[in-house]
């Protein structure tokens, strides 16, 4: 499955994330000191909340798109509108 590139932020945002909470684990794993583990932990949860704003941000982005007046009906949705497949 390839990702549609209106999702290549989100995605990227998504791999930072999983690959530096992975991280804080093998921080532990090799008995690094609590303040390099808190460190990227902290980190972490911060590419977790960027993320989060990326999520709210297409959200809205989306309902704006969607709110009366503004959609956008594509010629395929015109198709299948005159009752065609």
């Amino acid at each position: 499955m390839v990702p549609g590139p209106e999702f290549f932020w989100e995605d990227v945002g998504n791999a930072v994330a999983m690959l530096v909470h992975n991280l804080y684990f093998v921080a532990i794993w090799l008995n690094r000191s609590d303040r390099a583990v808190m460190t990227l932990m902290l980190c972490a949860y911060v590419t977790y909340l960027f993320n989060c704003a990326q999520f709210i941000l297409r959200g809205l982005q989306a309902r704006r798109a969607w709110q009366p007046g503004h959609c956008r009906e594509t010629p395929r949705d015109k198709h299948t509108r005159r009752g065609h497949p």
